[in-house]
């Protein structure tokens, strides 16, 4: 059975060691909350919806002490920034401690949904 907890923007979906947070992203909200991610590796992002000219960015800052922080645009495994213009899925190379989608590029009419998908083994 799934627990869904609603954070502000932020809906998660907790089952036995899997962890789908969602956030969605418009023109007029394009910063999504700050999400504090479990120590669980594997990681993917997919992100879908009405771009208009948006670009998505995955971040993560591991100054978790401080706000608003310093988030940088996290990678893929292949060292490419996790940035989106259309829909997509792609898995998550770095680990921090933080985690929030933002749209650097605001587009016109934007409506997105962005997905994070954790794995743990513990």
């Amino acid at each position: 059975m799934a627990v869904v907890v609603v954070l502000s923007d932020v809906l998660q979906v907790v089952t036995h060691r899997r962890r789908v947070v969602k956030w969605t992203l418009t023109t007029a909200d394009h910063t999504g909350d700050d999400y504090l991610v479990p120590g669980w590796a594997d990681r993917s992002v997919q992100v879908y919806g009405t771009f208009g000219g948006a670009t998505v960015v995955l971040e993560g800052r591991n100054d978790f002490d401080v706000s608003p922080g310093s988030p940088e645009t996290l990678l893929d495994p292949w060292e490419k920034p996790l940035s989106f213009t259309a829909k997509a899925l792609r898995q998550v190379l770095d680990h921090t401690v933080i985690v929030r989608p933002r749209l650097s590029v605001v587009g016109a009419g934007a409506s997105i949904s962005v997905y994070l998908f954790s794995f743990g083994r513990e």
